[in-house]
């Protein structure tokens, strides 16, 4: 795994700095805007797809945080497969149920 000196630090800036957040907030919106129009590419009901859209953010926004808050015990690419893990089961089922 790389050093992640610059991205911890970057970071914790931007935790600090509300011009920073603010940016964030955008950008993580436009990534769900993103998300979401490949999902309902696929003849998604337009609103599950943003709440997977939400949900694959709002994962990746915790994982970070997580790895943030662990370092130097953690290790992203875990967290990052866990926090898909844990999303896929629960979107599985509700794909199965809602086709």
């Amino acid at each position: 795994e790389a050093d992640p000196s610059t991205v911890i630090t970057a970071i914790g800036i931007a935790a600090e700095t509300p011009e920073l957040r603010e940016r964030e907030v955008v950008s993580n919106s436009k990534w769900i805007d993103l998300v979401t129009a490949t999902i309902a590419a696929d003849s998604v009901d337009p609103f599950a797809a943003r709440v997977v859209g939400a949900a694959a953010m709002g994962m990746i926004s915790t994982v970070v945080a997580e790895w943030f808050r662990l370092y130097p015990d953690a290790n992203m690419h875990q967290l990052l497969d866990d926090g898909f893990d844990i999303l896929s089961a629960g979107l599985g089922a509700f794909f199965a149920d809602h086709g």
